[in-house]
């Protein structure tokens, strides 16, 4: 007999050994070779059938597009299209756990958590990434990505919240106190960071602190896009925190509403001074609330979800996209500063909530249908 020319070939080939010893266990071996078999098969770019839950999708901004984060059996890879939607490439990045994906002047950036900090480097080159924060607890749920700006936040061991932000224009300059080495992956150059009324091709790509006091016993946090700011939510007990970011200080000013202690935050997205957050107690159904900086819930509503999870995104300064898992396949709200909810698309095949991600007029649409990936470019006004 020819020596077995792959690992699958190997196995059977032991199986059979063994089977003329043992012929009762002919059958146990055989079906335990195939299964190996076929996972050693499973292409690496796509999860198998049986892998539903980690079919998702993750949009972000670029310069001249955007770009979809999915999984790619351990590790992820990134596809970056034009702004109509087109294919311009595909990077794989090797296996981080959690990460985040933003468009940055240099292009898409990776961001995930190594150690006791907070890593950052191009998509496809990982070789010599910024290092930020200090003693890193947990990344925070989303970030920010749209025309104007990107940011990743963390939560760190002393429970105070970070944020690592910069622009989308092509020529930022860098001050990022406690990074030290942005240089190395080509985020960053030299020089001092400009004040909030500076033009966005002087903005640094820096580190901001958030509100050090208001962040004590912190259990989670989330950040979002809010037109050209960041907005930054962290959760303590059952007091939701809102605070906004400019290019150099967060607002002294913190919004606190009251969540209960088992209620589930399913969603957020922001405008320039308010959130829409969805949230969810028990069987109740999903809430949705409007949140403003200064601490006012202005109203409620509700939505008939049937996903764990709601995305949400701000579209210019007036109005929201939510999208979800609904009765009839993947659905997306337009619901506007007053609360009117208006349908704005369906896709009766789609098996996963949509990701989102807004830019110049145009939204864009990343799906599953089963495990197929699939996008569109929708046109929507501000």
């Amino acid at each position: 007999m020819g020596r077995p020319r792959s690992i699958f070939g190997l196995l059977l080939h032991l199986a059979g050994l063994h089977a003329r010893r043992r012929p009762g266990w002919c059958v146990v071996i055989a079906a335990a070779a195939l299964a190996l078999g076929a996972l050693w098969r499973a292409p690496a770019g796509d999860p198998s059938p049986g892998d539903a839950a980690d079919r998702t999708v993750a949009a972000a901004v670029l310069r001249d597009g955007f770009a979809l984060t999915t999984p790619a059996g351990l590790a992820h890879r990134v596809v970056e299209l034009d702004a109509q939607g087109r294919e311009q490439r595909t990077v794989g990045v090797e296996p981080r756990g959690e990460i985040r994906v933003v468009g940055s002047r240099a292009g898409s950036l990776v961001g995930w958590r190594e150690g006791r900090r907070i890593h950052l480097a191009r998509a496809g080159d990982d070789r010599n990434p910024s290092r930020w924060g200090s003693s890193v607890r947990q990344l925070c749920d989303g970030f920010a990505s749209n025309d104007v700006r990107f940011a990743i936040g963390w939560l760190e061991a002393d429970d105070t919240v970070w944020i690592v932000h910069g622009p989308l224009a092509a020529n930022g300059v860098a001050s990022s106190p406690g990074a030290g080495d942005a240089d190395a992956a080509g985020i960053a150059g030299i020089g001092d960071a400009p004040d909030d009324d500076a033009p966005d091709n002087t903005e640094p790509v820096q580190l901001l602190q958030v509100a050090a006091r208001e962040a004590a016993k912190s259990e989670w946090c989330g950040i979002a896009s809010a037109e050209r700011n960041v907005a930054m939510l962290w959760r303590a007990d059952d007091v939701l925190h809102l605070d906004m970011c400019g290019k150099k200080r967060c607002s002294p000013l913190t919004g606190r509403f009251r969540i209960a202690a088992g209620e589930r935050i399913l969603g957020f997205g922001c405008l320039r001074t308010a959130c829409l957050v969805a949230t969810r107690a028990g069987d109740d159904p999903p809430r949705f609330s409007f949140l403003t900086e200064t601490g006012k819930r202005k109203w409620t509503l509700q939505l008939a979800i049937a996903s764990p999870r709601a995305a949400i995104l701000g579209i210019g300064d007036r109005a929201f996209a939510v999208g979800y898992l609904g009765e009839h396949g993947a659905e997306i709200q337009r619901i506007d500063r007053d609360g009117k909810a208006t349908p704005l698309w369906r896709d009766p095949a789609a098996t996963t909530v949509p990701a989102l991600a807004w830019s110049s007029g145009k939204l864009m649409i990343a799906r599953y249908h089963g495990a197929a990936l699939t996008h569109e470019v929708l046109a929507v006004a501000r």
